[in-house]
C-alpha cells in the first residue's frame, strides 16, 4: 500500500468511522507517532492539522519530532517543525529529551539530516548537550561517514561559540 493510500485510509477512519486518532499501541505509538517514525510526511501533516490530534510521547519519551528525525526523513522532520511552529510548540519539541536524554538534534545529526540540524539549531537546540551515552550531537556525526556534512556545520557553530566565550572573558573592567 502506498503512502497516498495510507493517507486515504486514515482519512476514511477519522472521518467516516470516528476512529480514536489518539489511540496508542503497545509501544505507546499513536498514528501520528507511527507515521513520523516511518517518515511519512504527508500523513504527519494531515494528522498534525486535525484539531483532535494530541501530541504525545512513545514508551521511550520520544515526541513526533524525535521520531521524524530518527526516521531519517528530512521532509518529515521539516514538516513537523513547520507545523509545530504554526502551533506555537516548536521550542518545546526542539528542547524535549527522550528517555536517553537525546534531543531531536542528537537524532538528526546521527542520521546526517543537515537541513534539519540547521533548523533545530536556529530554533535553540544545543550542540553541547550530552545524552546518557555521553555523546553530543557532533559526536554522533563523527561516528557515521554519511553525516560528515553535518559535522562540518556543527564544528563551525562550536568554534563560533568558543570564540564568543573567549571574547567575553577578555573583557576588563577599569
Amino acid at each position: 500500500m502506498s503512502k497516498r493510500e495510507n493517507l486515504e485510509m486514515i482519512k476514511f477512519l477519522c472521518r467516516d468511522l470516528e476512529f480514536d486518532i489518539n489511540a496508542k499501541d503497545e509501544q505507546d505509538l499513536t498514528p501520528l507517532l507511527l507515521a513520523a517514525s516511518v517518515g511519512n510526511a504527508t500523513t504527519v501533516e494531515y494528522l498534525m492539522t486535525l484539531p483532535s490530534t494530541e501530541l504525545t510521547f512513545d514508551e521511550d519519551n520520544n515526541n513526533v519530532l524525535h521520531l521524524a528525525c530518527s526516521s531519517g526523513s528530512e521532509k518529515t522532520a521539516l514538516t513537523v517543525m513547520r507545523l509545530a511552529d504554526k502551533l506555537g510548540i516548536v521550542d518545546t519539541l526542539v528542547a524535549s529529551v527522550n528517555a536517553f536524554k537525546q534531543t531531536p538534534l542528537h537524532l538528526a545529526a546521527q542520521k546526517g539530516l543537515c537541513d534539519v540540524t540547521q533548523e533545530l539549531i536556529c530554533n535553540g537546540a544545543s550542540i553541547n548537550d550530552a545524552d546518557d551515552f555521553n555523546y553530543t550531537p557532533m559526536m554522533y556525526c563523527a561516528r557515521d561517514p554519511k553525516a560528515a556534512s553535518c559535522i562540518k556545520m556543527l564544528f563551525t557553530i562550536f568554534e563560533s561559540e568558543i570564540q564568543n566565550k573567549s571574547k567575553m572573558t577578555d573583557v576588563t573592567f577599569d
